[in-house]
């Protein structure tokens, strides 16, 4: 029997998620975007939502993408942003979600055999040819 592990979005480090921040991480419909002006935490709750998916039990083991509108964006924004999450999930729970960082590779393989393989939309041939969920 698989049992679900509950994470909540304050264990990411995040505090209590603005309302529209809320609704975006919560919504279970396939196609959901956040738009927001600067600041608004469009990378934060994106970061998020990618984390509570990829860590439920019928996504465990799959490959999963973080994209980024630039390369430049991904690796000042997006990249610390996922790290940030992990390490705050870490400092409060005692354990981390994540098993091995894959540097060059810009890949998260996380506990549950998940990987969450980061990329920009410049560079989009980094993930050409591999099955993402």
């Amino acid at each position: 029997m698989i049992r679900e592990a509950t994470y909540r979005v304050e264990d990411f480090g995040i505090g209590t998620p603005y309302p529209a921040q809320a609704r975006f991480i919560r919504s279970d419909v396939p196609n959901c975007y956040f738009l927001g002006g600067r600041g608004s935490g469009k990378t934060t709750a994106g970061v998020i939502k990618t984390l509570l998916y990829c860590l439920k039990p019928e996504n465990a083991g799959g490959d999963f993408g973080l994209f980024a509108p630039t390369y430049r964006s991904l690796i000042r924004v997006a990249e610390p942003q996922l790290q940030k999450c992990l390490d705050s999930f870490s400092a409060k729970s005692g354990f981390s979600l994540l098993k091995k960082h894959y540097r060059s590779d810009h890949a998260y393989k996380l506990i549950n055999g998940t990987t969450i393989f980061c990329t920009s939309f410049e560079r989009c041939d980094r993930i050409r040819s591999m099955s993402l969920n």
